[in-house]
């Protein structure tokens, strides 16, 4: 087995303060079900989900399911699926992504294909469910092979993709999300 070992007296560490402050960004964990295959029945997740939803309907969010086919379910499941924008599987989310922007408030965009790469600041995004934290899927080989060399890369490549979807919506200091 690989593992990379620096010295400490090879680095320097400096935490450096945000500029965002945590009280405009909090994140909070609700514990409601553990999301994976061995579970299909998903039911409390989407009552969690309506219930975030309700309690915000004065503003715009995003739900990030983290596959199509959670997507579905949570647009099938929800009792504000009118409320509701998303993207076709395979096609490119940029034409909903507009539309979402320019929407009234209370509109939910849901949609696995906004993770990265797309900025919604202030009231175009003033909240996220995120529906699963997003660990790679173990059974790929190449996802086996990175894992077997470093035991703790499923762990990271879930976290920095979690880092991402939660600054979605919150782009500059006087933001909130």
């Amino acid at each position: 087995m690989f593992q990379l070992h620096i010295p400490k007296e090879h680095y320097d560490f400096y935490e450096v303060a945000s500029e965002f402050d945590p009280k405009r960004c909090p994140i909070y964990h609700i514990p409601t079900m553990q999301v994976d295959s061995k579970h299909p029945d998903l039911t409390p997740l989407w009552i969690k989900m309506d219930q975030i939803i309700a309690r915000r309907r004065d503003r715009k969010g995003i739900v990030q399911p983290t596959s199509f086919s959670r997507r579905d379910a949570a647009i099938g499941r929800s009792n504000f699926s009118h409320l509701m924008l998303t993207n076709s599987r395979g096609s490119s989310p940029t034409a909903i992504v507009e539309e979402f922007k320019v929407s009234q408030s209370g509109t939910v965009l849901v949609s696995p294909s906004v993770a990265t790469g797309y900025d919604f600041p202030y009231q175009q995004c003033e909240y996220q469910v995120i529906c699963k934290v997003p660990f790679p899927d173990p059974r790929s080989r190449i996802m086996q092979a990175r894992q077997h060399r470093d035991k703790e890369y499923g762990a990271y490549h879930a976290m920095n993709k979690l880092v991402q979807i939660c600054g979605r919506g919150m782009r500059a200091a006087d933001d909130q999300c």
